[in-house]
């Protein structure tokens, strides 16, 4: 094998993990799309356990507005 055959096979292997690793970053963003998303849905469905509502920013919930309603105010 001579020298030039030695640089075309380097080059080729070279474009090879560049095509592999790009076609690996599509797949990363979705992956972390839905790690966003599942954590986001745990977070809601933390919240409506604990406060009874879908969101805490804002309102009390339903459990804390019967206490207020216990407690007068």
């Amino acid at each position: 094998m001579d020298f030039q055959t030695a640089l075309q096979i380097v080059a080729r292997r070279h474009q090879n993990s560049v095509r592999r690793i790009n076609e690996k970053i599509p797949q990363m963003e979705r992956r972390e799309a839905l790690s966003e998303q599942v954590r986001k849905e745990r977070e809601e469905r933390k919240d409506l356990l604990t406060n009874g509502s879908r969101s805490s920013t804002g309102k009390k919930g339903f459990w804390q507005g019967i206490g207020d309603w216990f407690s007068g105010k």
